[in-house]
């Protein structure tokens, strides 16, 4: 997730080894999801992880949500649909 606004919640050694990661939040693991389409139904299976050094977005001055009203989490949830 790249930030408008630097946070300092990195320690300053680190932020001299990566360029920009105080504009970011990263997370632990890599995250994906797996989508199944059969019939007329869709089932996503998400995984979770975390954010490092337990950095979250609310711990920024940037807003917890995204221009879409998405939360920023370290999750892609699993969900059914049934068309």
């Amino acid at each position: 997730e790249i930030l408008e606004y630097r946070h300092d919640h990195y320690p300053p050694e680190l932020c001299k080894k990566i360029k920009d990661i105080n504009a970011t939040l990263v997370i632990n693991d890599p995250i994906c999801a797996v989508v199944e389409v059969k019939d007329n139904t869709i089932d996503v299976k998400g995984m979770k992880s975390s954010f490092f050094m337990n950095v979250t977005k609310d711990m920024t001055e940037d807003p917890f949500l995204d221009e879409a009203g998405r939360p920023a989490t370290a999750e892609i949830k699993d969900f059914h649909i049934v068309l």
